[in-house]
Parts: structure tokens; C-alpha cells; sequence
């Protein structure tokens, strides 16, 4: 084979090789947009501020919790479960 049958042929595994890593390469960021558009941000939780009560260790504290947070809630001073204070005009309503 001569000197410029084998040059071609290199240049010709080159093109392939380049157009190969290119399609590559459009896959993973079309990938990459289309996991970017999946989720929409949902914006900033809402919070409410609770009046919390411990039993285990008898402190009363209040705790800004977001409404995605369920029960049970955990103490800051023993880290065990708290439980919700209900004021007197809560209850009546």
C-alpha cells in the first residue's frame, strides 16, 4: 500500500473518530437540557411559626417550621420529639 493510500485512509478514520465524539457530545447536552427543563423551581416553601413544647426535658420554645415539614418535630435542646402547643383561642375555633 503506498505512503498516500495509507494517509488517506488515516485522514478517513480521523473524520469518522471527530463526527463519532461530536454526536457524543450533541447527545449529552440535549440530555443534560432536556434533565434541566424536567423540574420547574417551585418557588420558596411556605413557613409558619409554631409555639412547640417539649415534655421530655419541659422547655416551651418557638420554631419556624416550613408546611412541607410534618410532625413530629424535634426539640433544639434534647433533640427528642416535641409536640405542639394549642393556645386556648385555637382550640375554640
Amino acid at each position: 500500500m503506498s505512503n498516500r493510500v495509507r494517509f488517506s485512509l488515516q485522514i478517513v478514520l480521523l473524520v469518522v473518530l471527530l463526527a463519532g465524539a461530536v454526536i457524543v457530545v450533541e447527545r449529552a447536552i440535549r440530555h443534560q437540557r432536556r434533565e434541566s427543563q424536567v423540574a420547574p423551581d417551585p418557588g420558596p416553601a411556605e413557613q409558619s411559626s409554631l409555639r412547640l413544647y417539649c415534655p421530655h426535658c419541659r422547655e416551651e420554645f418557638d420554631a419556624v417550621v416550613d408546611f412541607s415539614e410534618t410532625p413530629p418535630y424535634e426539640c433544639p435542646h434534647c433533640g427528642r420529639r416535641a409536640a405542639r402547643v394549642v393556645d386556648s383561642e385555637e382550640a375554640t375555633e
